[in-house]
């Protein structure tokens, strides 16, 4: 290969790496974390308003739809990683199903469910850097 060959490859091959890191530092929230975020929401709760349209307006509903929203900000949160656990969402939707048969939902019910939306998704402080332990340290 030509040195003058080698030095254009290596130039353009640099700006093509920077335009890259760029763009994903600056654009990649909005074209890949936030999509795929919105996706896995819509994946577990899209059968909820069907859900819950089934059980009469009481005190414990509306507790229960202002939690379930709560753990959505906290999922869409950028302060947080979240995690969304989908064996549990389905628990709560077989729960939820099974209570709203009777169109009524009774506060021990209802506290159960919280306790099932406590381990929908789990949060801890996102960090900036983040260290693994290891195990075999003295």
């Amino acid at each position: 290969m030509k040195p003058g060959c080698f030095l254009k490859t290596l130039i353009v091959g640099t700006i093509l790496l920077a335009t890259a890191i760029y763009i994903i530092t600056n654009k990649g929230k909005e074209w890949f974390v936030d999509p795929i975020k919105e996706n896995l929401l819509s994946n577990a709760f899209d059968s909820l308003p069907a859900e819950l349209k089934g059980l009469k307006d009481t005190k414990e509903k509306l507790m229960l739809v202002s939690r379930i929203d709560s753990l959505v900000t906290q999922f869409k949160s950028d302060s947080t990683e979240a995690t969304i656990n989908f064996n549990k969402v389905e628990k709560f939707f077989k729960s939820l199903e099974e209570y709203s048969k009777d169109s009524l939902l009774t506060s021990k019910e209802y506290e159960f469910l919280v306790k099932l939306t406590d381990e929908m998704i789990s949060a801890k402080p996102g960090n900036f850097i983040e260290f693994e332990k290891d195990n075999k340290a003295p």
